[in-house]
């Protein structure tokens, strides 16, 4: 059997239970997933979602149970660009695309686990003129996944009127298993 499984693309470790099977972890356990973000639009206004629908597979060991979001890193950036990160259990009723207008209808907020702020306080610039990369820790968000899937769905809404051009993003969630 493989030490680990493969979940949209992230490997995902397995813990031997000792009788032949194998499992995706215990409580406690922790996994870091990156996301890859296509920037196809340089010309963003506050409230665009940038990259469109995120999903971050295997953010729970098994369906519908819950993790504990420990801490993100978004980069690279050409500026400390202020974001709202929406996370839900599933996809919005109208899913948006890169660049939208981020606009909820009522069957969305069923969805909603949270909102979490990416500030100018939390980036680090790497070197005089170089980009720049958000770094949170201790978010402490839970989150708990739809019946029958382990992602979360999550939208990066931008909140000024500095663009992060047409690029790629990096967001990296690290988390650990609750139930």
């Amino acid at each position: 059997m493989a030490e680990y499984e493969v979940v949209g693309g992230v490997k995902v470790p397995l813990r031997d239970n000792g009788d032949g099977t194998y499992s995706r972890g215990v409580i406690g356990d922790g996994l870091s997933v990156t996301a890859t973000l296509t920037v196809t639009n340089g010309a963003y206004t506050a409230q665009d979602v940038v990259g469109g629908l995120i999903t971050l597979p295997a953010v729970v060991r098994a369906n519908g149970k819950e993790a504990l979001l420990n801490s993100l890193m978004l980069s690279p950036l050409p500026s400390a660009i202020p974001f709202e990160l929406w996370l839900f259990n599933a996809d919005l009723a109208t899913p948006i695309a890169d660049n939208g207008a981020f606009a909820l209808v009522a069957a969305d907020w069923l969805k909603w686990l949270g909102t979490i702020q990416i500030a100018a306080v939390d980036y680090f610039q790497a070197g005089a003129g170089g980009s720049w990369g958000a770094s949170l820790r201790g978010v402490g968000q839970q989150v708990k996944a739809a019946t029958g899937v382990t992602s979360i769905c999550v939208y990066l809404k931008h909140l000024s009127t500095t663009s992060p051009g047409t690029t790629t993003l990096y967001l990296t969630a690290c988390y650990e298993f609750l139930s």
